[in-house]
């Protein structure tokens, strides 16, 4: 939490590596180069149940994965993070892999002249995107092209009243309160 990296990969480096990433939240790390949260180098890896809050790098504000990874994700919930030149969630740069379950991506961005608020996947990257939940990502939710899996949600706009309470154990509780 609130990490800094001038380099990159401000939350974790993973590099030549392949760990399961479980119950982790990344929140409020900040980099000026790629990966706010987590920066995926020659790695193949997985992600379940992990909170990415507040991140911001260019790019990747929450996860950068590089031409050489391949990234599984499950289940993760990406909430305002900000990713500059592009993906302010995800960025797949080119041969990168990532495949996206049941994950929700809420108010994500990156600056208006660049794209992929939620997810930007570089020409030459794969992507695969199944029962995952998008919305209020800005200029645009995802850039790139992309295997729909199914079951995939993407709204304009997010319910404004949300609280995130991240516990000292690092688990974290959404309430939302509707009008």
């Amino acid at each position: 939490q609130d990490g800094y990296a001038k380099a990159g990969a401000a939350g974790m480096s993973v590099t030549d590596a392949s760990p399961t990433i479980i119950n982790c939240v990344f929140r409020g790390n900040n980099t000026e180069n790629s990966g706010g949260g987590i920066g995926f180098m020659n790695s193949n890896s997985a992600m379940q149940n992990c909170y990415f809050i507040e991140n911001n790098a260019s790019p990747g504000g929450g996860v950068y994965i590089d031409g050489d990874s391949s990234v599984t994700s499950g289940n993760c919930q990406f909430i305002e993070n900000t990713g500059g030149s592009g993906g302010g969630a995800i960025f797949v740069a080119q041969g990168g892999e990532l495949s996206c379950t049941d994950s929700k991506f809420r108010v994500n961005s990156v600056l208006s002249q660049f794209q992929g608020g939620a997810i930007q996947i570089e020409s030459g990257a794969t992507a695969e995107l199944t029962g995952s939940f998008f919305c209020g990502n800005t200029p645009d939710q995802i850039a790139g092209t992309y295997t729909d899996g199914g079951d995939n949600i993407l709204e304009t706009g997010c319910v404004s009243n949300v609280t995130v309470t991240v516990s000292g154990d690092g688990s974290a509780d959404f309430e939302t309160i509707t009008a």
